[in-house]
């Protein structure tokens, strides 16, 4: 590990390090990795020229920064192929436990580019911007194989392309208010992101996850990582009652659960199931998302306030498919009332048949349930009184005293009807299996 600085003056000013880590976690001919970096600032507004700014700008400072990183976000055993104990009836027995990348695993690296400014208006105004082009290469994921393979959970772990994130960052404070007994600060920032993926390993052009619920995801070179591809639905047949699912030439599809094929054309001709079309149908990473704080001080009374904000991004509403599929043990009070009846044409739900969990997407995952992720929630409060008697303090031996209330996620404002737009249940991977 080495680091070099130099700042002359405050107003010009150079970073370079330089690192070689190991991983244990990656195989034994990959497990070092050199990374470094260099990062650069100009105080601009120490410059002569830039005098007659200084009654508006007081700072401004222009930066830029490369570096490469290595990511060490995986499981420790990620590159090992190993049993696991198991009983199987009375008897002690062993089963493979995972399938290692042993030889090949190595580091995922990142190449960031930044280019921004920072800058204080007015004595009371900062500013942060920043531009950046993150590019990974060798992505650690768990890549789907086919499960006739018998490797466990369906994956190995193991370098699977490249991609690229860009967009920009901005933050923005200020002293609002500044009074004597009274002061309001508040700070703003939002980041943008835009997700490409660049390359799959061994010439693919898309490979596709399936995770432990309905949702299914594809990733596709030229478009972001994990995005939904689900059955292409169209609501309910007015007429029958029946969920529309479209065909591969874009025929309406009908789901009659209780016969033997399942599936039917308008005019009554069985339609095989392997035809039915699927599409991708939709981003599961945000595009855009960040935070405003306001802090409050009247008088000995203080009072934080955060809200936090996401969105670009779609959401499969798994939760509506599990809670709809006509069987005992799962219906909703949504579901009891939004299904099909011939007075109710205009339904949510398709006519209830026993055990048909096709038609509303929990066999089958469907567009029909994709639902925008955009929220914002105040995902902070707190209120706070300072005790300022000095005398009264001193008598009971404490310095300084202050109590408080706090409270977290008190409301959210979003379309989605699930419990949070903000909730993963993929966790084992959730770039592949997002949304």
């Amino acid at each position: 590990f080495g680091r070099a600085n130099y700042d002359y003056l405050n107003r010009y000013i150079i970073s370079i390090n330089a690192r070689r880590d190991g991983f244990s976690a990656l195989s034994k001919n990959h497990r070092w990795g050199n990374f470094g970096g260099v990062a650069a600032a100009w105080r601009i507004s120490d410059e002569s020229f830039f005098k007659p700014l200084k009654k508006n700008i007081d700072d401004l400072k222009i930066k830029a920064s490369w570096g490469v990183v290595g990511n060490t976000g995986i499981a420790d055993y990620a590159s090992r192929s190993y049993y696991n104990s198991i009983y199987y009836g009375n008897n002690g027995a062993y089963a493979i436990g995972q399938i290692g990348d042993s030889n090949n695993l190595k580091w995922e690296t990142s190449k960031k580019f930044d280019l921004g400014f920072s800058a204080s208006l007015w004595g009371n105004i900062a500013i942060d911007f920043d531009y950046y082009n993150n590019t990974s290469s060798d992505l650690i994921l768990n890549v789907p194989v086919a499960p006739s393979k018998g490797i466990p959970n369906d994956y190995i772990t193991t370098n699977a392309g490249a991609m690229r994130n860009t967009g920009f960052e901005l933050s923005v404070s200020a002293d609002v208010i500044r009074k004597k007994n009274f002061t309001w600060t508040t700070s703003f920032n939002i980041t943008t992101n835009s997700n490409e993926v660049t390359k799959l390993s061994n010439g693919l052009k898309e490979f596709i996850s399936v995770g432990n619920s309905e949702t299914t995801n594809i990733t596709q070179v030229g478009k972001s990582i994990g995005q939904l591809y689900l059955y292409q639905t169209k609501g309910i047949d007015k007429n029958t009652g029946r969920r529309i699912f479209v065909g591969e030439n874009g025929e309406n599809v009908l789901v009659y659960y209780e016969k033997s094929n399942k599936f039917y054309l308008e005019d009554g001709t069985p339609y095989s199931q392997a035809r039915l079309k699927r599409v991708v149908a939709g981003n599961t990473l945000p595009t855009w998302y960040g935070g405003w704080t306001n802090n409050f001080k009247i008088n000995n009374f203080d009072l934080s306030l955060f809200f936090q904000f996401s969105g670009g991004n779609k959401i499969y509403n798994g939760s509506t498919a599990t809670l709809s599929d006509v069987r005992f043990w799962n219906n909703s009070k949504d579901y009891a009332q939004n299904y099909w009846t011939p007075e109710h044409t205009n339904a949510k739900y398709a006519l209830p048949v026993y055990g048909d969990n096709y038609s509303n997407g929990s066999a089958l995952p469907i567009t029909d349930w994709v639902e925008n992720g955009d929220y914002i929630r105040l995902k902070n409060i707190s209120l706070g009184y300072t005790f300022q008697n000095k005398s009264l303090l001193k008598n009971i031996g404490v310095s300084a005293l202050r109590i408080y209330a706090q409270a977290q996620n008190l409301f959210v404002i979003t379309g989605y009807s699930g419990l949070d737009p903000e909730v993963l249940s993929q966790t084992s991977s959730p770039n592949l299996l997002g949304g």
